[in-house]
């Protein structure tokens, strides 16, 4: 079993996809090394919508749930 690829960040996940991108433009890349191309960009491009889906999720759960003693009473105080 082949060991697996350590995730990289999504700025790192960005970078490959425009590397990716660049290759499958290049009017000298052959129809095998596009495919192969094609293939790590559709998996890099997972990871990154399944790292963007956790940030939302974790934005979305600390504006439902504000830490305890947390509170902004700028917004009931009356502004001059």
């Amino acid at each position: 079993m082949p060991a697996k690829k350590p995730k990289s960040s999504f700025t790192e996940t960005i970078s490959l996809l425009d590397a990716i991108v660049t290759r499958l433009e290049d009017s000298n890349t052959s129809l095998e090394e596009s495919l192969v191309s094609f293939e790590e960009g559709v998996q890099l491009l997972r990871q990154a919508q399944g790292d963007l889906s956790y940030a939302e999720q974790r934005v979305q759960t600390l504006l439902d749930h504000p830490k305890p003693g947390n509170n902004d009473s700028s917004e009931d105080e009356p502004t001059e």
